[in-house]
């Protein structure tokens, strides 16, 4: 009798623990961030390695070295510099790379990364994306005196190139670092997010999630409004 009603409490019990491991489920799927975690069946995060290329005629700032070392167990970086006689080691550089940052200072005294008169980085732009694809190029330049939206608007309208062959153009100012801690961080957030949905090999499931790519081998899970902060440059 004891083990007759002990198994029919049992029973009893079986659609709430259903209900509950739905919902322990469903915060494993929702707590998932934007930068682009792997997520196996039961939730566990493991996370891609994406192999991060800056590449530069400058030296590359301490702060884009902080937010990427930042992500060492989803981004391994890799610094190039570019001179004008190292073409050849150059795109030997970018077999090693799936992501690309082509970075520029003001403080060289131009933005004359594309299609102007001393343009610096025509011939390299175009070879990262023709290696690694658009999705995965973005052009940042940084301590510029306006990093807001009309600059860059005046920016892609004058170097069309950078909309062609880059995902993004993001600015940086001397006022975003000293002064508007939140724009500087937003920013850093939309280049990781860049990087992380460019990276993303999906079949998804889950409440608030949807794929981005298929592929057999590997599950990511992300943010249905991952968009918030991916926004693709509009060349005028």
């Amino acid at each position: 009798m004891f083990l007759q009603i002990t198994v029919y409490v049992l029973c009893l019990q079986v659609p709430v623990l259903i209900h509950i491991w739905k919902f322990v489920s469903r915060i494993f799927y929702t707590i998932i961030d934007w930068k682009g975690k792997v997520s196996s069946l039961c939730g566990f995060e493991i996370p891609i390695k994406r192999v991060v290329g800056i590449f530069s005629r400058d030296q590359i700032p301490q702060w884009l070295q902080d937010v990427l070392s930042s992500e060492t167990l989803l981004i391994k970086v890799r610094s190039y510099y570019i001179s004008n006689n190292s073409y050849q080691s150059f795109r030997e550089e970018t077999t090693h790379c799936d992501f690309a940052i082509l970075y520029h200072t003001k403080n060289r005294g131009r933005v004359n990364i594309t299609d102007v008169t001393d343009s610096l980085y025509d011939q390299e732009l175009q070879e990262l994306s023709t290696k690694l694809g658009k999705e995965n190029v973005i052009v940042l330049v940084d301590d510029l005196d306006d990093g807001g939206p009309q600059t860059k608007e005046n920016i892609l309208k004058n170097q069309p190139s950078i909309g062609k062959y880059a995902q993004d153009l993001i600015l940086v100012s001397a006022w975003d670092k000293d002064h508007h801690e939140d724009s500087f961080t937003e920013k850093q957030r939309h280049m990781l997010a860049i990087m992380a949905k460019s990276a993303l090999l999906i079949h998804v499931k889950g409440e608030g999630m949807r794929p981005i790519e298929q592929s057999a081998s590997r599950c990511i899970y992300i943010p249905s409004d991952i968009d918030t902060f991916i926004r693709k440059p509009s060349v005028v």
